[in-house]
């Protein structure tokens, strides 16, 4: 069996992930950019480090980001997405605004902390869950037009 150094486990975990990871300072500054996050949202990893993440997000969150992370870091206060995951927007290097599923945890260091976020795309899901409603409209609309009785074996 093949022995990895933690640091290298480490770096094949993260660069092999097939969802995003991003990680950000107590300012909002990208410090690691994933392949997959290259993937997802269309930036180069050397186009986000040093940037605030708030440039992969829409309004309103994009404007509201900052007061969170600087109230959260200050008092604790608004943790209302770390340690949890929940649905929000993301937005592309061309502009597009898609769906996706965040996780944020927390890491602190020594001297620093910062935020792990781990980002899934719903793009496909939510298509898929439309056509299922889409489908099963039809099916209901269907069965209440019927004048006949069915019978199913």
């Amino acid at each position: 069996m093949d022995t990895f150094e933690l640091s290298q486990l480490q770096d094949a975990i993260v660069n092999s992930a097939v969802d995003a990871i991003i990680v950000i300072n107590q300012r909002g500054q990208i410090c690691f950019f994933s392949p997959s996050a290259e993937t997802l949202f269309g930036y180069s990893a050397a186009e986000c480090l040093g940037h605030n993440v708030r440039m992969l997000m829409p309004e309103p969150f994009h404007s509201e980001h900052d007061t969170y992370l600087a109230n959260y870091v200050s008092h604790g206060q608004s943790a209302k997405i770390i340690g949890i995951g929940r649905d929000v927007q993301g937005k592309r290097k061309d502009g597009s605004v898609f769906p996706m599923h965040l996780s944020v945890g927390e890491a602190n260091t020594d001297n620093a902390r910062y935020f792990v976020g781990i980002c899934h795309d719903l793009t496909a899901y939510q298509a898929s869950v439309k056509a299922h409603r889409r489908l099963r409209s039809i099916q209901d609309a269907l069965l209440e037009a019927v004048v006949d009785g069915i019978i199913i074996y």
